[in-house]
C-alpha cells in the first residue's frame, strides 16, 4: 500500500535529536511510499545522511536542506528515518504545492 509521509518545512529544526523534527519508522520505498513536502522549494538539494539520531547502533537517515532559500535556514533538518539508510535515489519525493494530487 502506497503511504505519503509529509515533512514540513516550517518546523524545520537546526539540530539532530530535535523533538520537533519528524521522525519516520516504517518508510518503505519498495512499496511506493512517499515523501511529500508541505513547502516550495527545489528537493534536488535535499540531503539524505546515514546517522544514529536515535542512538540505538542503528544507522538513520537524516533528510536536510543544503542551502539557504525560501527562508530556511542551511542544515535545517526536514525529518529522520529510523533504523534504515536510504539513498536519495531511491525515494520518491513531491511537494505540497505541485498539481500532482497525493492519491
Amino acid at each position: 500500500m502506497r503511504i505519503h509521509f509529509v515533512l514540513r518545512t516550517d518546523l524545520a529544526e537546526v539540530t539532530l535529536g530535535s523533538t520537533t523534527a519528524d521522525t519516520i519508522a516504517d518508510f518503505n520505498a519498495a512499496e511506493g511510499d512517499r515523501l511529500a513536502f508541505s513547502g516550495e522549494f527545489p528537493t534536488g538539494v535535499l540531503q539524505f545522511q546515514a546517522t544514529d539520531v536515535s542512538g540505538n547502533g542503528v544507522a538513520d537517515t537524516v533528510i536536510s536542506y543544503s542551502e539557504t532559500a525560501s527562508g530556511v535556514t542551511v542544515g535545517a533538518i526536514f525529518g529522520v528515518l529510523l533504523d534504515m539508510t536510504v539513498e536519495a535515489s531511491a525515494i520518491e519525493i513531491v511537494s505540497l504545492q505541485s498539481a500532482e494530487p497525493l492519491l
